[in-house]
């Protein structure tokens, strides 16, 4: 995979697809039944197309959606890598918290009554 192809987004095939066929951003907006900003805003990669609006896309220019969609999928993947680290580092600091204050609240509950019958009452 050269340089030129890692770059291609999911807009950019979209605009590619489109002018291949010659249509307008109107046309296929109609056809894909959303507003022409929402195209554009597709094509210049503002946002991205949902899942059954790639089918959609694909099935109408007849395009392999594993092809396709691989952009995205893998902007999917890297993000959700980099939630599942962040949440775990959450998760273990949380835990280790809590741990440490177990541990003290056990210690001093055993101190306390050893010190507390250790006194004789007079």
């Amino acid at each position: 995979m050269n340089q030129e192809q890692t770059n291609i987004t999911t807009g950019k095939q979209i605009r590619h697809l489109r002018t291949q066929l010659g249509m307008t951003q109107e046309e296929l907006a109609g056809e894909l039944n959303v507003t022409r900003q929402a195209l554009s805003n597709w094509e210049r990669d503002v946002n991205e197309p949902d899942l059954n609006m790639l089918k959609k896309i694909c099935f109408l220019f007849g395009v392999n959606m594993d092809d396709f969609a691989k952009e995205v999928i893998t902007k999917m993947e890297t993000y959700e890598k980099k939630e599942k680290r962040q949440f775990n580092k959450y998760d273990m600091a949380i835990g280790l918290f809590y741990g440490v204050g177990i541990f003290l609240g056990i210690g001093i509950f055993f101190v306390g009554g050893f010190m507390g019958s250790s006194q004789v009452s007079v």
